[in-house]
């Protein structure tokens, strides 16, 4: 399975001074400096670059309208930085913000800083999650988030989760407006600017949920000339009805993010036996994937495996087919535009699955009503 995460920004500070270039697959997150932005040669390598905001008006600003930053669902970053004592009585220093989330360290001046983050999605709700003392000074760490924009915001330090909280999220939309990196600058949609950083940064990450991920998967595995027509005729056929259909177009393609979110359910430090157990599956199921072992009894064992993984971890993947199937919608797309007969491996072993998808299911029924 591809990648959920889809990388929209990435800069070291490692090139030109004065610059700070996009390296993300789709260099569409440039960075330019605003105001007294100092740049350093080393950072928390020899080499390595680094960035520090040199006071209350000055520090990376990235312009968001691009196609990356549409649409984002959920999101997760990391920022590699070395934070000194502070220099007055701020109690919130800033490593990234934007109009929908702002991540730091918090504390007094005089003592430890922990690590913070909150939300403002499109919704009344604040979402806000405080990690505790974690964040030593002088001393280079990569601190992390992640919101999954459906039920839990994770906070890491070095790679580990320290703290999560679970909830009814809101998925984040769009994001139009700038981002500021080592400070909130003027200009920028947050409560409160100048929060600059009193340290380095040496390097940032910002992902948001993979939109490809499930064409990549199909794309992924071999195909012929007359298949690749096959799918390719029934797409244009799919399309047009959509265009016909507005209503259920909108319907349907509302349905997606909550399959994408369910399928993205294990995520990174929830349950390491259940992330490695997961981990193993998606890599046997791309190996047969790819090899075209589609009808192989192992690839719906595979596909069995990942059902029940992701119900231990709180996902019922029933509930989504279910709001699909007793769709009207879904009924006139079947009787209007029916499915291809494109690759009868693929449809035989998705009826395997199901056959045997719809035994378990009817095994866990009678056990819970013994």
């Amino acid at each position: 399975m591809a990648d959920p995460w889809e990388l929209i920004l990435h800069h070291t500070y490692a090139g030109s001074p004065g610059t700070a270039y996009d390296l993300s697959p789709g260099h569409g997150s440039h960075g330019e400096p605003v105001g007294d932005v100092r740049f350093f040669e080393d950072g928390a390598s020899p080499g390595s670059g680094a960035m520090q905001a040199g006071n209350a008006d000055s520090g990376i600003r990235v312009t968001c309208g691009g196609k990356e930053w549409a649409e984002l669902g959920a999101v997760r970053g990391e920022v590699r930085f070395w934070q000194d004592a502070h220099k007055d009585s701020r109690f919130f220093q800033t490593l990234v913000a934007c109009q929908w989330f702002n991540f730091g360290t918090y504390g007094p001046w005089w003592g430890p800083q922990q690590v913070w983050i909150y939300f403002f999605p499109d919704t009344p709700q604040f979402v806000r999650l405080l990690g505790g003392t974690v964040v030593p000074f002088r001393q280079w760490l990569t601190l992390g988030f992640a919101y999954d924009g459906r039920s839990t915001v994770q906070l890491t330090i070095n790679g580990q989760v320290w703290k999560s909280m679970t909830g009814a999220f809101a998925p984040l939309p769009g994001l139009g407006t700038d981002l500021g990196i080592g400070n909130t600058l003027p200009g920028m949609p947050v409560p409160v600017h100048g929060n600059l950083l009193d340290g380095l940064i040496d390097e940032v990450k910002i992902w948001k949920r993979n939109p490809h991920r499930m064409g990549s998967d199909f794309l992924s595995g071999p195909m012929d000339g007359d298949t690749a027509g096959c799918w390719a005729h029934w797409g244009r056929a799919l399309a047009a009805w959509l265009g016909e259909n507005p209503d259920c177009a909108e319907r349907l393609s509302g349905l997606l993010p909550v399959l994408d979110s369910a399928l993205s359910a294990v995520t990174p430090g929830t349950d390491p036996a259940l992330e490695a157990r997961f981990e193993s599956a998606v890599a046997q199921y791309r190996t047969l994937w790819r090899a075209g072992h589609v009808n192989d009894p192992a690839m719906a064992g595979v596909l069995l495996d990942i059902h029940g993984i992701l119900r231990q971890a709180g996902v019922e993947p029933e509930a989504f087919i279910e709001q699909i199937i007793d769709s009207d919608c879904w009924r006139r797309l079947l009787a209007e535009v029916p499915p291809p007969d494109c690759d009868t491996d693929l449809g035989a072993v998705l009826s395997s699955t199901a056959r045997q998808l719809g035994d378990r299911e009817r095994h866990l029924r009678r056990r819970a009503a013994e």
